[in-house]
């Protein structure tokens, strides 16, 4: 059988978490997939700045040890008998990032939070989940945050 991954940003919000959450999911019915979680610290450059960090190597080590702890911790509590999860950290931005690391792994799927942004805040705040759709040239599942408190 073909090795098979899926690969699931995250940004440690309650979308992410949940997108996480199905992934993992998703691979324990489907069987024998790999859910590669994949944090991107957002390092706001122009291309042409040679100063910014672009791996998770450049980062300050405080920080770099403090996501790198929160995403093995969420890994971990993610990891199950039958799904094996994977994590990684890195540096730049988000979008770009996310369709490298899909190429790089030759995921069979993105699978990814949405916030829900709508009209007037996507337009201003833009949205990675957007751009990852538009551009990926693997199949992206989006999955929208349900608010649980209610």
């Amino acid at each position: 059988m073909p090795k098979t991954t899926l690969l699931c940003p995250t940004d440690f919000s309650a979308s992410g978490d949940q997108a996480a959450a199905y992934a993992v999911a998703m691979a324990g019915q489907l069987g024998g997939w790999t859910v590669h979680l994949l944090h991107v610290h957002h390092v706001p450059l122009h291309d042409a700045d040679i100063n910014a960090p672009h791996r998770a190597g450049d980062l300050e080590a405080a920080l770099q040890k403090e996501l790198g702890s929160r995403l093995e911790a969420q890994a971990a509590a993610l990891s199950t008998g039958a799904v094996k999860v994977a994590a990684e950290l890195t540096a730049g931005v988000p979008w770009r990032e996310i369709l490298a690391a899909g190429d790089r792994l030759q995921a069979d799927m993105i699978v990814m939070g949405t916030l829900g942004h709508t009209g007037l805040a996507r337009l201003l705040l833009g949205s990675v989940a957007e751009r990852v759709v538009r551009m990926s040239d693997r199949p992206v599942l989006t999955v929208r945050a349900v608010d649980q408190g209610s």
